[in-house]
């Protein structure tokens, strides 16, 4: 019987081994017998096929300590006592973030994104150091959520405020970094939060784009572009 990889391959070698045309054939007694051999052919050309290969792991012999991220250390390091070190020196650093501002959001996500990459790799580490790292993550995701919607607020006001449009331009652009780091979710309401967010934040770009359309047709009309034509 053939298997599905002779399939395939019958499929492609049919018209070199065989002559098959793009016709189709009624049936015939000496099909099957034509099929068998076929088959013989294609074993004998997977026999030559070299052997796939099995995927290797990593060899993280060559890193050594000094040239590598904590983060990344911890992920590769078999010592329990260095693995709970490096987390408790992540779960204390991230415990330093009272109230975020436009200077450290992205180093309070970037902590939170590190305690992920640890949650999802618990291996090696006690289930006290593990609970540890979850509640410090829980906190960071509070202070992100808490934090980030007033200082986009700001950032999107001050765009509002500024008669440049460069400097809208700029502040906007900010905005929207400080945004992008605000945690997912998958709870309904949370989600809807998110939403209404992006679409206040995206409103505002809209608003200094009017503005500066309108201003650009003010100076349109008061005929100084006319004169400077002339």
């Amino acid at each position: 019987m053939l298997r599905p990889i002779h399939v395939a391959l019958v499929l492609s070698l049919c018209p070199v081994l065989t002559g098959c045309s793009s016709q189709q054939v009624p049936p015939s007694a000496g099909v099957e017998s034509e099929l068998k051999l076929l088959s013989e052919k294609i074993d004998l050309l997977a026999v030559r096929l070299p052997a796939p290969r099995e995927p290797s792991s990593v060899d993280s012999t060559h890193l050594k300590r000094d040239g590598t991220s904590d983060l990344a250390w911890l992920l590769i390091t078999n010592d329990p006592r260095e693995k709970a070190a490096l987390v408790s020196r992540r779960v204390k650093q991230s415990g330093t973030y009272e109230r975020l501002s436009i200077e450290n959001v992205q180093g309070a996500y970037a902590g939170l994104e590190g305690l992920n990459v640890i949650l999802n790799a618990p291996e090696g580490l006690d289930l006290a150091v593990v609970q540890q790292v979850e509640e410090a993550r829980n906190r960071l995701v509070g202070l992100l959520r808490k934090d980030i919607p007033r200082i986009v607020g700001e950032l999107d006001g001050e765009a509002l405020k500024t008669g440049n449009y460069s400097e809208a331009k700029r502040l906007w652009a900010q905005s929207s970094s400080v945004l992008g780091s605000y945690p997912d979710s998958n709870d309904p309401f949370e989600a809807g939060r998110i939403q209404e967010m992006v679409s206040s934040h995206e409103l505002v770009h809209a608003r200094f784009e009017v503005a500066q359309q309108q201003r650009y047709n003010q100076y349109r009309a008061s005929g100084k572009v006319s004169r400077s034509l002339d």
